[in-house]
Order: structure tokens, then C-alpha cells, then sequence
């Protein structure tokens, strides 16, 4: 009988608790309408990759520098033709002397013209020429001597040395003096046969005159259309010449100044 009492109770405690469930789920808000489905998004096939780009090869040239203004710009380089040469850089300026610094000594050389004769009389090939003396040294060989020198040399044929006698006066200049080699290379000897002292009071002082005659043999002319009856090319003649000589002390030498037909 207990059995059975409590069985009916286990069945009262069930069907209690469906009801209690049943209950509960009624007090609940309706639910909404059903969510729509969404589809899922497509998925975009892989791009290809871009094919690799091609670049051009360009052969390299120099780089053109800055073309200062006022100066036409330089030719372009072709290709495969040979670099230029790098342009003369500038000599950098000697840097500035240091304090204290020794000063180095400047250049006493002289140069061409600035040689210094030297003192006194030089001799050369036997011919006495005045150097950088005093100018107012009085010679200190005669005069007579110096006029038969100068013969002597052109008589035997060193009319270089002959004309070196010469002062400026007499010979300013080279083409004076070659003039007097090619009038005086015209001789073929000469002797001196009268020498004697001229009085001329109308000199310069420290100056002195000779009349000179001379026994002359001169040569042929080198002017093939010169006619033999023209005369002596340069004033000489076959025979006895006369000359007035002039002379000058430069230096405490005796040089010739002049030599004329008279006094």
C-alpha cells in the first residue's frame, strides 16, 4: 500500500514540474522573424603577377660640367669614342709665409743687357776696347798707334775685329757696322804710307785727327752688272787713297769716330 502511495507521488512531482516549465515558457516575449541567411562573399581569383618591365640600356657618357658663362659649352660625348683629357688644373696659389719664416734671397743674377763690362780696358783678338772705366780717363797709348792697328787688321782680312774700333758714333747700330765689314772686305791689302797728325780746333775735346794716305789694291766687284767704268763700288781705288781719321777716347781707349775724304 506504501509502495503504491509513493509512486503516485513521484508521478504528482513530475507531471508538477512539467507544468512549472510549461508555465514559464509562455511568460516569454515571441521571438522576432528568422534572420535571413547571408551568403557568403565571392572570393576574387589571384591577380596574375605584371610581367617585368624592360629597360632600356643606354651607354654611359661623361658628365657634362658647369660651363662657366661667356664660354661655349662642350661638344657631347659620342658613344664609344675615347674619355677626353681631364682639363689643366690651375696652379694653387704659393701659401702665405709663416711668421718668422726666413725670406729667401732675391734672384741678383743679371740678365741678357744687364751684363756688366768689366773695369777697365778688355782686349780681344788683339784689338783694346774700353770697358766700364771712368769716362774721363785719359788714354794711354797714342792715337798714331790705333790708326795703323786698324789697317793692319783689315789689310790682313780681319775686318770683324776692324770695325769692332769703331764708336758708337761711328757705328750705331749692327747694320752700320755690317755695312763697314762689306765696304772695308772690298780691300784686298793696304799699306800705310804717310801718317801724320791733323790740327783741327774744331774737335771735341779728348778727341784727335790723322791725315792718313794710303797704297790700296782692291778687289773685283761682286756685282756682275756693275761696268768697269763706273768707278770704285765703295770709294776705294787701285793706288793711293787719302783719309782724315777720327778719333774719340771713350773710357781711356781710343776708338775711331769717323773716317772721311777730308778734314
Amino acid at each position: 500500500m506504501n509502495n503504491k502511495a509513493d509512486r503516485n507521488r513521484a508521478v504528482a512531482r513530475v507531471v508538477l514540474v512539467i507544468v512549472l516549465a510549461s508555465l514559464g515558457a509562455c511568460q516569454q516575449e515571441p521571438a522576432g522573424p528568422p534572420a535571413p541567411t547571408v551568403a557568403p562573399a565571392p572570393v576574387p581569383a589571384p591577380a596574375p603577377a605584371p610581367a617585368p618591365a624592360v629597360v632600356p640600356v643606354v651607354p654611359p657618357q661623361t658628365p657634362i660640367a658647369a660651363v662657366p658663362e661667356g664660354q661655349p659649352a662642350p661638344a657631347p660625348v659620342q658613344p664609344g669614342a675615347p674619355p677626353a683629357a681631364p682639363p689643366a688644373q690651375p696652379t694653387p696659389p704659393s701659401p702665405p709665409a709663416q711668421p718668422g719664416a726666413p725670406v729667401p734671397a732675391p734672384d741678383t743674377k743679371p740678365g741678357l743687357g744687364q751684363l756688366e763690362l768689366p773695369k777697365g780696358p778688355i782686349t780681344i783678338g788683339g784689338v783694346t776696347l774700353p770697358g766700364s772705366g771712368d769716362p774721363a780717363a785719359k788714354p794711354t797709348t797714342a792715337g798714331a798707334d790705333t790708326v795703323r792697328k786698324f789697317w793692319s787688321l783689315v789689310d790682313a782680312g780681319k775686318t770683324a775685329l776692324a770695325v769692332a774700333m769703331f764708336s758708337p758714333a761711328a757705328s750705331p747700330s749692327l747694320g752700320s757696322r755690317a755695312a763697314w765689314k762689306k765696304n772695308l772686305d772690298s780691300i784686298e791689302a793696304v799699306k800705310i804710307k804717310i801718317l801724320s797728325k791733323s790740327p783741327n780746333p774744331g774737335l771735341a775735346a779728348g778727341s784727335e785727327q790723322y791725315m792718313v794716305v794710303l797704297d790700296m789694291t782692291t778687289k773685283p766687284s761682286t756685282d756682275p752688272s756693275r761696268p768697269p767704268e763706273a768707278g770704285p763700288e765703295y770709294g776705294w781705288e787701285n793706288g793711293a787713297n787719302t783719309r782724315f781719321m777720327t778719333l774719340a777716347s771713350q773710357n781711356g781707349v781710343w776708338m775711331i769716330a769717323a773716317i772721311a775724304t777730308g778734314p
